[in-house]
Protein backbone atom coordinates (compact mmCIF):
# COMPACT_ATOMS: atom_id res chain seq x y z
CA UNK A 1 0.00 0.00 0.00
CA UNK A 2 1.47 3.21 -0.89
CA UNK A 3 -0.01 6.62 0.27
CA UNK A 4 1.09 10.05 -1.84
CA UNK A 5 1.01 13.15 -0.38
CA UNK A 6 2.11 16.53 -2.57
CA UNK A 7 3.37 18.83 -0.39
CA UNK A 8 3.93 22.40 -0.80
CA UNK A 9 4.34 24.87 1.73
CA UNK A 10 2.66 23.23 4.02
CA UNK A 11 5.54 22.89 7.34
CA UNK A 12 2.16 23.80 9.38
CA UNK A 13 0.32 20.85 8.50
CA UNK A 14 2.33 18.65 6.94
CA UNK A 15 2.67 16.59 10.15
CA UNK A 16 -0.84 16.07 11.04
CA UNK A 17 -1.20 14.55 7.63
CA UNK A 18 1.76 12.35 7.70
CA UNK A 19 0.96 11.18 11.34
CA UNK A 20 -2.73 10.26 10.59
CA UNK A 21 -1.04 8.00 7.68
CA UNK A 22 1.47 6.16 10.17
CA UNK A 23 -1.59 5.89 13.06
CA UNK A 24 -3.62 3.82 10.56
CA UNK A 25 -5.09 0.44 11.17
CA UNK A 26 -2.58 -0.91 8.40
CA UNK A 27 0.55 -0.57 9.13
CA UNK A 28 2.46 -2.54 6.05
CA UNK A 29 2.41 1.19 4.14
CA UNK A 30 4.66 3.63 2.54
CA UNK A 31 4.09 7.21 2.95
CA UNK A 32 5.47 9.52 0.12
CA UNK A 33 5.54 12.86 0.73
CA UNK A 34 6.25 15.12 -2.96
CA UNK A 35 7.51 18.55 -2.11
CA UNK A 36 6.70 20.71 -4.76
CA UNK A 37 9.65 23.13 -4.55
CA UNK A 38 8.47 24.38 -1.25
CA UNK A 39 9.94 27.71 -0.16
CA UNK A 40 9.38 27.24 3.62
CA UNK A 41 10.71 24.25 5.76
CA UNK A 42 8.38 21.36 4.16
CA UNK A 43 11.09 19.19 3.65
CA UNK A 44 12.78 19.52 6.49
CA UNK A 45 9.37 18.40 8.53
CA UNK A 46 8.96 15.60 5.98
CA UNK A 47 12.69 14.40 6.50
CA UNK A 48 12.06 14.27 10.55
CA UNK A 49 9.03 11.69 9.59
CA UNK A 50 11.67 9.80 7.22
CA UNK A 51 14.59 9.76 9.79
CA UNK A 52 11.71 8.37 12.51
CA UNK A 53 10.02 5.64 10.57
CA UNK A 54 11.50 3.83 7.35
CA UNK A 55 8.08 4.01 5.97
CA UNK A 56 8.20 7.58 4.96
CA UNK A 57 9.79 8.47 2.05
CA UNK A 58 10.53 11.96 0.58
CA UNK A 59 11.10 13.15 -3.23
CA UNK A 60 11.85 16.83 -3.46
CA UNK A 61 11.14 18.10 -6.81
CA UNK A 62 13.54 20.42 -8.35
CA UNK A 63 11.08 23.35 -9.24
CA UNK A 64 8.04 24.59 -8.31
CA UNK A 65 4.83 23.10 -10.20
CA UNK A 66 2.67 24.74 -8.40
CA UNK A 67 -0.02 22.33 -9.42
CA UNK A 68 -0.84 19.65 -7.71
CA UNK A 69 -0.92 16.80 -10.64
CA UNK A 70 2.97 17.21 -10.92
CA UNK A 71 3.93 16.11 -7.56
CA UNK A 72 1.13 13.84 -7.32
CA UNK A 73 2.31 11.88 -10.98
CA UNK A 74 5.79 12.17 -9.62
CA UNK A 75 4.57 9.76 -6.26
CA UNK A 76 2.22 7.23 -8.28
CA UNK A 77 5.52 6.43 -10.38
CA UNK A 78 7.72 6.47 -6.59
CA UNK A 79 4.86 4.25 -5.38
CA UNK A 80 5.56 0.66 -4.65
CA UNK A 81 2.49 -1.23 -3.74
CA UNK A 82 -0.33 -2.56 -5.56
CA UNK A 83 -2.43 0.11 -4.29
CA UNK A 84 -2.10 3.66 -3.78
CA UNK A 85 -4.27 6.42 -1.66
CA UNK A 86 -3.94 10.15 -1.91
CA UNK A 87 -4.03 12.35 1.23
CA UNK A 88 -3.26 16.40 0.61
CA UNK A 89 -0.50 17.95 2.66
CA UNK A 90 -3.25 20.17 4.83
CA UNK A 91 -5.82 17.00 5.30
CA UNK A 92 -5.89 13.93 7.75
CA UNK A 93 -7.23 10.63 7.74
CA UNK A 94 -9.49 8.72 9.69
CA UNK A 95 -7.86 5.80 11.84
CA UNK A 96 -9.66 3.01 9.95
CA UNK A 97 -9.77 4.83 6.32
CA UNK A 98 -6.98 2.69 4.50
CA UNK A 99 -8.39 -0.92 6.16
CA UNK A 100 -12.13 -0.09 4.96
CA UNK A 101 -10.99 1.15 1.72
CA UNK A 102 -8.94 -1.85 1.10
CA UNK A 103 -11.67 -4.33 2.38
CA UNK A 104 -14.42 -2.46 -0.02
CA UNK A 105 -12.09 -3.00 -2.85
CA UNK A 106 -11.66 -6.99 -2.24
CA UNK A 107 -15.12 -7.41 -1.68
CA UNK A 108 -16.72 -5.34 -4.27
CA UNK A 109 -13.97 -5.80 -7.02
CA UNK A 110 -13.82 -2.33 -7.73
CA UNK A 111 -10.86 -0.42 -8.83
CA UNK A 112 -11.23 2.95 -7.24
CA UNK A 113 -12.93 3.65 -3.42
CA UNK A 114 -13.61 7.12 -1.96
CA UNK A 115 -15.74 7.59 0.83
CA UNK A 116 -17.23 10.66 3.08
CA UNK A 117 -15.36 13.81 4.04
CA UNK A 118 -15.73 16.81 6.76
CA UNK A 119 -14.18 20.37 6.16
CA UNK A 120 -12.67 22.23 9.07
CA UNK A 121 -11.29 25.23 10.14
CA UNK A 122 -8.65 25.37 13.20
CA UNK A 123 -8.22 22.39 15.39
CA UNK A 124 -9.06 18.91 13.61
CA UNK A 125 -12.37 17.49 15.27
CA UNK A 126 -12.72 13.53 16.55
CA UNK A 127 -13.61 11.36 13.83
CA UNK A 128 -16.08 10.13 15.71
CA UNK A 129 -18.34 13.54 16.05
CA UNK A 130 -17.90 14.53 12.10
CA UNK A 131 -20.90 15.04 9.68
CA UNK A 132 -19.71 14.18 6.07
CA UNK A 133 -20.64 16.57 3.57
CA UNK A 134 -21.84 13.74 1.33
CA UNK A 135 -24.12 12.87 4.13
CA UNK A 136 -25.27 16.61 5.05
CA UNK A 137 -26.07 16.26 1.27
CA UNK A 138 -28.26 13.13 1.01
CA UNK A 139 -25.64 11.64 -1.93
CA UNK A 140 -26.94 8.08 -0.79
CA UNK A 141 -30.66 8.95 -1.36
CA UNK A 142 -30.02 10.95 -4.46
CA UNK A 143 -27.83 8.49 -6.26
CA UNK A 144 -29.92 5.66 -5.33
CA UNK A 145 -30.36 4.15 -8.47
CA UNK A 146 -26.84 4.25 -9.48
CA UNK A 147 -25.54 2.59 -6.18
CA UNK A 148 -25.62 -1.19 -4.77
CA UNK A 149 -25.20 -2.16 -1.51
CA UNK A 150 -22.73 -4.73 -0.43
CA UNK A 151 -23.49 -4.02 3.04
CA UNK A 152 -24.69 -1.36 5.70
CA UNK A 153 -21.68 1.22 4.45
CA UNK A 154 -20.34 0.10 1.66
CA UNK A 155 -22.37 0.72 -2.04
CA UNK A 156 -20.79 -0.68 -6.02
CA UNK A 157 -21.44 2.21 -7.96
CA UNK A 158 -23.18 0.55 -10.95
CA UNK A 159 -21.62 1.37 -14.54
CA UNK A 160 -24.32 4.12 -15.26
CA UNK A 161 -22.48 5.82 -12.24
CA UNK A 162 -20.69 7.90 -14.59
CA UNK A 163 -23.89 9.91 -15.38
CA UNK A 164 -24.51 10.92 -11.96
CA UNK A 165 -21.15 12.13 -11.74
CA UNK A 166 -21.46 14.24 -15.04
CA UNK A 167 -25.21 15.77 -14.71
CA UNK A 168 -25.02 16.46 -10.77
CA UNK A 169 -22.51 16.32 -8.43
CA UNK A 170 -18.67 14.72 -8.72
CA UNK A 171 -18.99 13.18 -5.00
CA UNK A 172 -15.90 11.28 -5.77
CA UNK A 173 -13.16 13.71 -3.58
CA UNK A 174 -9.19 13.42 -3.49
CA UNK A 175 -8.91 12.96 0.00
CA UNK A 176 -10.54 9.46 0.45
CA UNK A 177 -9.35 8.46 -2.93
CA UNK A 178 -7.73 4.80 -3.09
CA UNK A 179 -7.59 2.74 -6.31
CA UNK A 180 -5.21 0.07 -8.13
CA UNK A 181 -1.39 0.60 -9.37
CA UNK A 182 -2.06 -1.36 -12.87
CA UNK A 183 -5.00 1.46 -13.26
CA UNK A 184 -2.31 3.60 -14.48
CA UNK A 185 -0.01 1.08 -16.60
CA UNK A 186 -2.36 1.25 -19.42
CA UNK A 187 -3.29 4.57 -19.11
CA UNK A 188 -1.70 7.16 -21.25
CA UNK A 189 -2.53 10.22 -18.91
CA UNK A 190 -2.20 9.96 -14.88
CA UNK A 191 -3.00 13.41 -13.35
CA UNK A 192 -3.37 16.19 -15.98
CA UNK A 193 -0.79 18.89 -15.42
CA UNK A 194 -1.81 20.85 -18.04
CA UNK A 195 -5.03 21.82 -15.27
CA UNK A 196 -3.99 24.07 -11.89
CA UNK A 197 -7.64 22.50 -10.74
CA UNK A 198 -9.55 19.92 -11.86
CA UNK A 199 -7.22 17.54 -12.79
CA UNK A 200 -8.37 15.00 -9.88
CA UNK A 201 -11.22 15.59 -11.20
CA UNK A 202 -10.86 14.39 -14.56
CA UNK A 203 -8.81 11.42 -13.50
CA UNK A 204 -11.73 10.24 -12.01
CA UNK A 205 -14.04 10.27 -14.96
CA UNK A 206 -11.43 8.48 -16.61
CA UNK A 207 -11.29 5.93 -14.69
CA UNK A 208 -14.61 5.93 -13.96
CA UNK A 209 -15.20 5.02 -17.82
CA UNK A 210 -13.12 1.61 -17.10
CA UNK A 211 -13.29 0.16 -13.46
CA UNK A 212 -16.25 0.11 -11.07
CA UNK A 213 -16.01 2.33 -8.34
CA UNK A 214 -16.77 1.75 -4.64
CA UNK A 215 -18.31 4.35 -1.89
CA UNK A 216 -17.80 3.88 1.69
CA UNK A 217 -19.84 5.70 3.67
CA UNK A 218 -17.96 6.73 6.65
CA UNK A 219 -16.10 9.83 6.91
CA UNK A 220 -12.12 8.78 6.34
CA UNK A 221 -10.91 12.23 5.58
CA UNK A 222 -10.68 16.07 7.33
CA UNK A 223 -10.47 18.81 4.56
CA UNK A 224 -8.89 21.54 5.93
CA UNK A 225 -9.83 24.69 4.58
CA UNK A 226 -7.60 27.58 5.20
CA UNK A 227 -6.12 31.02 2.67
CA UNK A 228 -3.36 29.58 1.52
CA UNK A 229 -5.22 26.61 -0.06
CA UNK A 230 -4.38 26.62 -3.70
CA UNK A 231 -8.79 26.83 -4.19
CA UNK A 232 -8.19 29.85 -2.01
CA UNK A 233 -5.39 31.42 -3.89
CA UNK A 234 -6.66 30.73 -7.29
CA UNK A 235 -10.16 30.32 -6.98
CA UNK A 236 -11.44 31.24 -10.44
CA UNK A 237 -8.77 29.53 -12.39
CA UNK A 238 -9.90 26.08 -10.41
CA UNK A 239 -13.48 26.71 -11.41
CA UNK A 240 -12.06 27.69 -14.82
CA UNK A 241 -10.36 24.26 -15.01
CA UNK A 242 -13.03 22.39 -13.19
CA UNK A 243 -15.43 23.38 -16.17
CA UNK A 244 -13.57 22.34 -18.84
CA UNK A 245 -12.92 19.45 -17.42
CA UNK A 246 -16.20 18.43 -17.01
CA UNK A 247 -17.07 20.53 -20.56
CA UNK A 248 -13.98 18.01 -21.99
CA UNK A 249 -15.34 14.71 -20.54
CA UNK A 250 -19.05 15.36 -21.42
CA UNK A 251 -17.93 15.78 -24.92
CA UNK A 252 -15.88 12.34 -24.16
CA UNK A 253 -18.48 10.51 -23.18
CA UNK A 254 -21.35 11.53 -24.73
CA UNK A 255 -22.00 8.04 -26.55
CA UNK A 256 -22.61 6.34 -23.46
CA UNK A 257 -25.50 8.75 -22.39
CA UNK A 258 -28.75 8.70 -23.20
CA UNK A 259 -30.62 12.06 -24.79
CA UNK A 260 -32.19 12.97 -21.08
CA UNK A 261 -28.93 12.41 -19.30
CA UNK A 262 -27.13 14.06 -22.10
CA UNK A 263 -29.56 16.96 -21.40
CA UNK A 264 -28.90 16.81 -17.58
CA UNK A 265 -25.11 17.01 -17.65
CA UNK A 266 -25.34 20.12 -20.28
CA UNK A 267 -27.77 21.63 -18.29
CA UNK A 268 -25.05 21.26 -14.96
CA UNK A 269 -22.43 22.39 -17.23
CA UNK A 270 -24.00 24.95 -18.79
CA UNK A 271 -24.93 26.33 -14.74
CA UNK A 272 -21.35 26.40 -13.68
CA UNK A 273 -20.28 28.40 -16.87
CA UNK A 274 -23.18 31.12 -16.18
CA UNK A 275 -21.96 30.98 -12.07
CA UNK A 276 -18.36 31.64 -13.29
CA UNK A 277 -19.62 34.71 -15.89
CA UNK A 278 -21.52 36.22 -12.96
CA UNK A 279 -18.42 36.27 -11.08
CA UNK A 280 -16.37 37.49 -13.24
CA UNK A 281 -18.94 40.50 -14.12
CA UNK A 282 -19.20 41.56 -10.69
CA UNK A 283 -15.75 42.01 -10.16
CA UNK A 284 -15.66 43.89 -12.95
CA UNK A 285 -13.89 41.29 -15.44
CA UNK A 286 -16.66 42.18 -17.95
CA UNK A 287 -15.05 40.40 -21.08
CA UNK A 288 -14.18 37.39 -19.11
CA UNK A 289 -18.21 37.33 -18.45
CA UNK A 290 -18.82 37.27 -22.14
CA UNK A 291 -16.83 34.56 -22.66
CA UNK A 292 -18.34 32.33 -19.46
CA UNK A 293 -21.76 33.26 -20.62
CA UNK A 294 -20.72 32.21 -24.39
CA UNK A 295 -20.02 28.88 -23.26
CA UNK A 296 -23.05 28.17 -21.15
CA UNK A 297 -24.94 29.00 -24.03
CA UNK A 298 -23.19 26.94 -26.07
CA UNK A 299 -23.89 24.13 -23.21
CA UNK A 300 -27.60 24.66 -23.19
CA UNK A 301 -29.36 27.65 -24.94
CA UNK A 302 -31.44 29.72 -22.54
CA UNK A 303 -32.88 33.35 -22.08
CA UNK A 304 -31.39 34.10 -18.78
CA UNK A 305 -27.68 33.49 -20.22
CA UNK A 306 -28.66 36.11 -22.96
CA UNK A 307 -30.07 38.71 -20.70
CA UNK A 308 -26.70 38.32 -18.54
CA UNK A 309 -24.47 38.31 -21.77
CA UNK A 310 -26.07 41.37 -23.03
CA UNK A 311 -25.64 42.66 -19.31
CA UNK A 312 -22.39 42.10 -19.02
CA UNK A 313 -21.63 45.62 -20.92
CA UNK A 314 -22.95 47.16 -18.04
CA UNK A 315 -20.26 47.89 -15.65
CA UNK A 316 -21.38 46.30 -12.06
CA UNK A 317 -21.11 49.31 -9.00
CA UNK A 318 -17.49 48.77 -7.76
CA UNK A 319 -18.87 48.79 -4.03
CA UNK A 320 -20.72 45.57 -4.80
CA UNK A 321 -17.71 44.07 -6.35
CA UNK A 322 -16.11 40.12 -4.20
CA UNK A 323 -12.72 40.63 -3.33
Amino acid sequence: MSVVVPAFNAEQYLGHAIESMLSQSIQNIEVIVVDDGSTDSTSAVAQRYVDMDKRVRLYTRAWQSGKPACPRNDGIRLARGELIALLDADDVASPTRLQEEVEAIRRSGAGLAFADFHKFEGDVPEFGTMIGQLQNSYFVAHAAVHLQRIDQDVFLCRPDFIEFMLSQSIVVNVQTVMFRRDLMADNETWFDESFTGGEDIDLFYRLAARTPFVYVNKVHAAMRLHEKSLTAVHTMKCMLDAAEVRRINLERLTPRLDEFQQLRARETLARLYFDIGYLQWVNGLRSAARMAFTSSWHAKPSVRTVMSYAKSFVPRPASLRIS
